[in-house]
């Protein structure tokens, strides 16, 4: 089975390691992403230990159909007094745009667009410029590019907020020998999977 999740040939577009990473995480079996869950939720931990430092929030996102698991590790900060905050994308004169929003544990989420999890209404509005960020993905790269959803919540959030630590996660079964991106894409700062760190930020191990 290892075989199966090790970089391939380069797919040539996005849309292709779309359908690629949803091909595997159908294959997988239930076993294996326990494992998984296991081994990212361990790293993820280090990391944030590494990043907060001061901060007292971390924004996250809500994992769903087979992402890199985020339960554990927004109970984990939950537990630890650390404030999370999950991102609500809502329409706006300008476009849809995310904002994040506090919630204290799953009562305060409800289904969103694009059958995701998120804050309801009343939930309390985030505004930390500098905190970590628990970033998703489709698919990634050794040299640490991203693919995402398609729909650049995240390069815009980033873009207007660029001082936040991106941290990205994923499992091993989302790399690719190369991602399709452009010469102002924004890497992550680390990508972790449930066996590696991997960090773009200059950052050496603790």
């Amino acid at each position: 089975m290892a075989e199966q999740y090790a970089p391939g040939n380069a797919l040539i577009t996005k849309k292709d390691l779309r359908a690629e990473v949803a091909q595997r995480r159908k294959n997988t079996r239930p076993e294996e992403r326990e494992a998984w869950k296991a081994g990212l939720y361990e790293n993820l931990s280090r990391v944030m230990d590494e990043v907060l430092g001061d901060q007292k929030t971390v924004y996250a996102y809500v994992s769903v159909h087979g992402e890199a698991d985020t339960e554990r590790i927004i109970r984990s900060l939950l537990d630890r007094g650390i404030r999370v905050a999950i991102p609500r994308v809502e329409k706006e004169a300008a476009g849809k745009t995310m904002h994040f929003y506090y919630i204290t544990g799953p009562q305060d989420l409800e289904k969103g667009g694009f059958d995701l999890l998120e804050p309801k209404s009343g939930c309390e509005r985030a505004d930390e410029k500098t905190c970590p960020v628990i970033t998703p993905g489709v698919a990634f790269c050794n040299e640490g590019w991203r693919c995402g959803y398609g729909g650049g919540f995240y390069d815009r959030f980033f873009a207007a907020e660029p001082d936040h630590k991106r941290i990205a996660i994923a499992y091993e079964q989302q790399f690719f020998d190369t991602v399709p991106h452009e010469n102002f894409d924004l890497r992550p700062d680390r990508i972790v999977t449930e066996k590696r760190i991997l960090r773009f930020d200059g950052s050496t191990e603790a």
